[in-house]
């Protein structure tokens, strides 16, 4: 819920199809058997239906759309950094296998493996190859080509925002709407409990690191896998005007959506409700 009125469909999908790329949810109170368990926020999956997905084409057996999730940290899930620390090595990527729902901690989610298979890994492998190893030229004249920038730009003042640091290259969901039509990649939200002061490890708890004025790329490259070499490479290279981009819709977005009282709302309101409620 703390981004629901953030998330937007990717610029090249018609706004009235009301495509998510976030999830909804509500905070419900669990009695089991009669015992209290406490506060759940029930929150849907990302799937097709959610994301609008064009359905795969049982006739023809033609692939159209196509979603897939990151579970960790790897040199693939991160396109290019190693989770050793060393930045775009230009290792060579792991073969994909069609008829493995895993691709280097990459799980296939649609067409799902038993209704599809083998699975095509084309389209991800291609995008994520790209980043890895395209020159900055080609990669400068060539990323809009692969990723969705408008949704990649907003995913990227999100994470710097809130200070996601469980969010690169693991926690991700990858769709594309339509391959036939076009092979660009758009990002998915999930997976957001890391957020906000709150590491990934319970262990760092309020750690005093998690401070929310700090540069997001310097803290992921320091104290977590390294910053992610997708957004690396955008600031790099400026591909496609990234930087002033990045600019004008963060100035854009903090006279709304990111607005310092429409944040502290979002907690306040959250607050009230549990006081309210008496857990």
């Amino acid at each position: 819920d703390l981004w629901n009125d953030y998330s937007t469909p990717p610029y090249y999908i018609d706004k009235e199809k009301k495509a998510m790329t976030g999830t909804r949810g509500q905070f419900v109170e669990l009695i089991l058997n009669g015992e209290y368990r406490g506060i759940y926020c029930m929150t849907e999956n990302m799937d097709r239906k959610q994301m609008k997905l064009k359905k795969y084409d049982e006739q023809t057996q033609t692939v159209h759309g196509q979603l897939w999730k990151s579970k960790e940290w790897t040199y693939a899930t991160m396109m290019g950094t190693s989770p050793d620390g060393s930045y775009w090595p230009k290792y060579d990527l792991s073969a994909t296998d069609g008829y493995s729902e895993m691709w280097d901690q990459y799980n296939v989610k649609y067409p799902a493996l038993e209704d599809v298979s083998p699975t095509d890994w084309s389209t991800l492998y291609d995008a994520v190859d790209f980043v890895c190893h395209a020159t900055d030229a080609k990669f400068k004249s060539q990323v809009k080509e692969h990723f969705d920038l408008p949704l990649v730009i907003d995913y990227y003042i999100l994470m710097e925002t809130i200070l996601a640091t469980d969010n690169h290259g693991k926690n991700m969901f990858f769709a594309v709407y339509d391959k036939q039509e076009d092979k660009r990649v758009t990002f998915g939200v999930w997976d957001m409990d890391a957020t906000c002061g709150q590491r990934w490890s319970d262990a760092y708890y309020h750690w005093e690191g998690m401070q929310p004025e700090q540069d997001y790329a310097q803290y992921i490259s320091i104290n977590e896998h390294g910053d992610y070499n997708l957004f690396k490479r955008l600031r790099d290279t400026d591909a496609d005007d990234f930087n002033m981009q990045v600019r004008l819709r963060y100035r854009d977005l903090r006279n709304g959506h990111l607005a310092t009282d429409r944040i502290l709302e979002r907690f306040r309101t959250y607050l009230n409700r549990f006081k309210l409620c008496g857990a």
